[in-house]
């Protein structure tokens, strides 16, 4: 019989349903949309009986030399990936640029982790401009690894001058004139009035929480808990302030451990000795104290957590199509 496409025939060639052209020489915004001006079909030709315009991926499978194809959803996923990967390195760098230090090993991993998952953020862009695509699966993976381990500072790092802060954030009382006790003022922040003074001692050094855990099974490197803050000697006869849930979060700490000393009023030693705690986990969540001065409510815990937050502007991005990458 006669054969089935004689010499010279053109069979055209297009994207499969669900799937749609891409090249490198056009945005990557433009992949998958209707406005894209990449080729969208090519075709095989016949020339006496051998099929001409197709490279070989293998003994069974070819594919055309000038059309790449990649489905829906590796597409929408690398273009979510790339705008997650832009956000998040961009916050790692001010983490970074600010001088918070990943020391604890839960905290280095996070970092790690993505560093990592930039890295290959990277490389998987590259392939796709390349047609060597991932799959939906592993791209995903990758910006789920970023979403889980994000990095957002906040603050400024612990040191030695969030404690003399820390310290100044107290109760404090007008300064008595002569033969007048001192009052308590309505505002009880001390940045407001220079005419006040404290109405107790509470005094605050720079601490560390430094231990050992263990060794890295590959590399031998020592794995540490570490945390920042601050210790007190408190003489009030309440002992720490802002130790209860969640005052000392609006100042940036995420622990309080209190040892009493004393309940007597007037004690030569404290009454108190507080300890404040940075988050080991979280190292760029820093010292909040110093950022509003007037008015401390600015940090109150939000109704929804960060994550959820996150997410939820991943979402809005992606119905934007992911405008600005």
């Amino acid at each position: 019989g006669a054969p089935p496409f004689r010499h010279g025939k053109v069979r055209p060639i297009t994207c499969a349903a669900d799937h749609a052209p891409t090249s490198k020489d056009y945005p990557i915004s433009s992949w998958g949309q209707s406005w894209y001006k990449g080729k969208k079909e090519t075709n095989f030709t016949c020339n006496n009986g051998t099929w001409y315009h197709y490279k070989a991926l293998d003994q069974m499978w070819v594919k055309p030399k000038e059309l790449t194809c990649a489905s829906l959803d590796q597409i929408r996923g690398l273009r979510k990936m790339m705008w997650t990967a832009k956000y998040v390195g961009n916050e790692l760098k001010k983490a970074n640029d600010a001088g918070f230090q990943f020391i604890d090993g839960e905290a280095g991993a996070r970092k790690a982790w993505i560093e990592h998952s930039l890295s290959f953020a990277g490389k998987f862009v590259e392939d796709a401009k390349n047609d060597n695509w991932p799959t939906a699966e592993a791209i995903n993976t990758v910006t789920q690894h970023l979403v889980d381990n994000r990095i957002f500072p906040r603050g400024k790092p612990f040191g030695f001058d969030t404690c003399s802060s820390l310290e100044k954030h107290n109760l404090f009382q007008l300064k008595p004139r002569e033969g007048t006790p001192g009052m308590f003022p309505t505002a009880n922040d001390y940045h407001l009035k220079p005419n006040l003074e404290p109405a107790a001692e509470f005094s605050c050094r720079y601490s560390m929480d430094k231990r050992l855990q263990g060794f890295d099974p590959i590399t031998g490197a020592p794995i540490f808990f570490y945390r920042q803050g601050c210790v007190c000697d408190s003489r009030y006869l309440m002992g720490c302030p802002f130790k209860n849930y969640p005052f000392y979060l609006y100042l940036g700490f995420a622990a309080v451990e209190e040892k009493v000393i004393s309940k007597t009023l007037g004690a030569p030693q404290p009454n108190s000795i507080c300890w404040y705690w940075s988050d080991a986990l979280h190292p760029e969540w820093g010292y909040l104290g110093d950022e509003n001065k007037e008015d401390l409510r600015y940090f109150q815990a939000p109704l929804v957590n960060s994550s959820a937050l996150f997410v939820k502007q991943l979402e809005e991005e992606e119905k934007k199509g992911f405008e600005d990458l």
